[in-house]
């Protein structure tokens, strides 16, 4: 993984694929804080817990905010996670209160929403495609400094599979 000189993740504005290993390896690792440990540990269960309740065998989640900073000391860590529709359908209520962002921030915090991935031809494809714009557009820019100024920045994509979870 590349950064520029402000701890910003390369190439700006885009998505950068990882695995969780790599992730783990670069963001909680290379730091070597109490708090990225902690972060790290409660979004391990939160996507654990998912998995569990869901009976998925893969999510995809982009994360961003400070805790892909290489340098900063985060707060939380901020997330969208990508499901598909039929997951949506079958767990809506699950979604809801697990992604009920005052509980999750107070207890984990974590800042995670979700977006349902409709198929390409489906009548609401567009929500899909108008979500992850505004993601994608979120996530890429810090925001303003005292002086208005907004950074660019990459964004990190994770498609975890269920059996990774034990391994790390």
């Amino acid at each position: 993984m590349e950064f520029d000189s402000n701890g910003y993740l390369l190439p700006y504005e885009r998505l950068v694929p990882t695995n969780l290993e790599t992730f783990k390896k670069w963001f909680v690792e290379h730091n070597q804080s109490e708090n990225r440990n902690l972060l790290f540990s409660n979004f391990l269960v939160f996507v654990s817990q998912l998995f569990e309740k869901t009976q998925t065998e893969t999510l995809k989640i982009w994360i961003n905010g400070s805790f892909t900073n290489i340098d900063a000391e985060p707060n939380d860590i901020d997330f969208v996670f990508f499901v598909s529709m039929e997951l949506a359908d079958e767990y809506e209520l699950l979604l809801e209160t697990a992604f009920n962002n005052e509980s999750l921030f107070k207890n984990l915090m974590l800042d995670g929403y979700f977006v349902i991935e409709y198929p390409e031809m489906h009548v609401k494809r567009n929500f899909t495609e108008s979500d992850c714009a505004y993601w994608l557009d979120f996530f890429t820019k810090t925001r303003p400094s005292s002086r208005g100024k907004k950074y660019k920045k990459g964004l990190i994509e994770i498609t975890i599979f269920k059996h990774e979870i034990d391994k790390i």
